[in-house]
């Protein structure tokens, strides 16, 4: 797992990274527009039977088609490449402290993401057959899931905030002393002779 992380921070790969991130958000804007505006499962916290049936039924057939597509097409680039951003974010910004651990947790985000997608196109080609093929645990599973993947989400951006601000008042710290130990206006001893 380390060599993956080591991977993710190399800075060839932050920067396709970055790129395929947006891409892929703005594949997802197109994605909804294309649903006829109705968001998708992936972005809501939880869901039960209920609104499963209410947004299958908003989708429409095509539209289903194109989400189970996206599902397992889009939705797949997505988190394995915003897992490798993050973690390689998070892996620069902890190095030398002690939460290096963070690293893992996109990466533990972009996997539970994959099962939730596969989840999710479950559910969409099992409609409208919902009740016969798909048990009320098995929605309840993916719906666990989608949140799992946002509480994991969450702890990732909570990670980036807290090691950035935490870098970003080292250097800042370092940068002022270097300045008062470093003044021009004070020559040394060579200079005077």
């Amino acid at each position: 797992m380390r060599t993956v992380i080591e991977f993710c921070q190399r800075p060839l790969v932050l920067m396709i990274a970055l790129p395929v991130v947006i891409a892929c958000m703005v594949g997802f804007r197109y994605l909804v527009e294309a649903l006829g505006g109705v968001g998708i499962l992936d972005s809501l916290y939880g869901y039960d039977r209920e609104v499963v049936e209410q947004k299958m039924l908003a989708y429409g057939e095509a539209g289903r088609a194109l989400y189970a597509y996206a599902t397992l097409t889009l939705d797949i680039v997505y988190p394995v490449t915003y897992a490798c951003l993050y973690a390689g974010l998070l892996a620069r910004l902890a190095h030398n402290t002690r939460y290096g651990w963070s690293a893992y947790l996109p990466l533990l985000a972009g996997f539970v993401d994959v099962v939730e997608n596969v989840q999710i196109h479950f559910l969409l080609t099992g409609y409208p057959n919902l009740p016969a093929m798909l048990p009320d645990w098995q929605i309840a599973s993916a719906s666990f899931t989608t949140q799992a993947k946002w509480v994991l989400i969450a702890a990732t951006g909570g990670a980036l905030l807290v090691l950035g601000a935490y870098r970003l008042v080292r250097w800042l710290r370092e940068r002022r002393g270097s300045r008062f130990t470093q003044s021009p206006n004070h020559s040394s001893d060579d200079d005077q002779q």
